[in-house]
């Protein structure tokens, strides 16, 4: 079932990422100066990141080849809560 759900994730990832770039492309010049942009593109590109792990994981738990406990992926399991909320927060209060 892990492996379903990164296999639906990701094209959904790149749908996003396709969107939000051309978001940026269509007003640069603002979006080049906007300082809450970057923080919010470097959370993106953690998350980014992130997924990739989540993909490795998914692979050596399917591999029976996994060394971490449960404990471990709970708390791994909450990293993306706290990206997500920064990141909406950047974008809905535009700080800088």
């Amino acid at each position: 079932m892990a492996r379903k759900l990164y296999r639906f994730v990701t094209p959904l990832m790149i749908i996003a990422l396709v969107f939000g770039t051309w978001m940026i492309v269509i007003n640069f010049e603002y979006y080049l100066q906007s300082s809450w942009l970057w923080l919010k593109l470097l959370g993106v590109l953690l998350l980014i990141i992130y997924h990739f792990q989540c993909g490795r994981y998914v692979a050596a738990v399917n591999r029976e080849d996994d060394s971490h406990s449960h404990v471990f992926f709970r708390f791994f399991n909450e990293i993306p809560v706290v990206f997500l909320f920064g990141i909406v927060l950047l974008a809905v209060f535009k700080p800088f």
